[in-house]
């Protein structure tokens, strides 16, 4: 004889209503706390940029307009500002890009031997405290550091240049933040890869750049460019 199978019961109508009211039910804690962390402080920040500002008594006015708004769109100063800040961010982002991705993989084709040392090696930057580097980057990056020194000495510049604070400074130590982060998003999106598809690639005649470009950065991109 087969052994009976368990009978499933359907839902009852009460027991599915029940399901449909837990829903927001569990979902509105964590809505309450969304709003009270996010929503409230953005709403008060844009009920204060609509307000006036007097510079000699240092305090804001009670009085309501646009001016703030139109004074953004038409100051230069602002212009230049927001130019700056977008070319800081293409420039950090590529080089995030250009250094994390192949280091990544680099690390991802490496011996289990050496792929664990090399991995806490690069994440290392991030168990180190970001006042900590930014007071090494300054020390390395001052007119009187190792740096300027090391350009000195091999004849590359006839005085110490001053890096520090500069637009270049700013995105070099901003990548050197980012990169660790960088690498461990597309180690992730590695580890869904099977590695016998590259193998296979190469047994029909693919190159390793070939492989790299028509096979494991296809499958990598959503982890640095998202949609992709």
């Amino acid at each position: 004889m087969s052994a009976a199978r368990p009978m499933i019961r359907p839902l009852q109508p009460d027991a599915t209503r029940r399901r449909r009211l837990n829903g927001p039910l569990l979902v509105t804690p964590v809505t309450l706390l969304f709003a009270l962390l996010l929503i409230v402080p953005m709403a008060l920040v844009g009920v204060l940029s609509l307000q006036g500002f007097d510079a000699a008594s240092g305090g804001v006015l009670d009085v309501y307009s646009w001016h703030n708004y139109v004074q953004i769109v038409t100051d230069p100063y602002y212009h230049a500002i927001f130019l700056r800040t977008f070319g800081l961010a293409i420039s950090v982002t590529l080089g995030t890009i250009v250094l994390g991705v192949p280091e990544a993989y680099f690390i991802f084709r490496m011996s289990a031997r050496w792929r664990a040392f090399f991995l806490i090696l690069t994440l290392g930057p991030l168990f180190i405290s970001a006042v900590v580097r930014t007071l090494g980057w300054s020390i390395l990056l001052d007119g009187q550091g190792v740096v300027a020194q090391l350009l000195v000495r091999l004849h590359l510049v006839d005085a110490p240049p001053q890096m520090l604070f500069s637009f270049t400074a700013v995105v070099v130590v901003l990548v050197h933040a980012l990169v660790p982060l960088m690498v461990l998003s597309v180690w992730t999106s590695l580890q869904s890869i099977d590695p016998q598809i590259a193998n296979a690639a190469i047994s029909l005649g693919a190159g390793p750049l070939t492989v790299w470009r028509r096979i494991v950065l296809p499958q990598t991109a959503p982890a640095f460019c998202p949609g992709a």
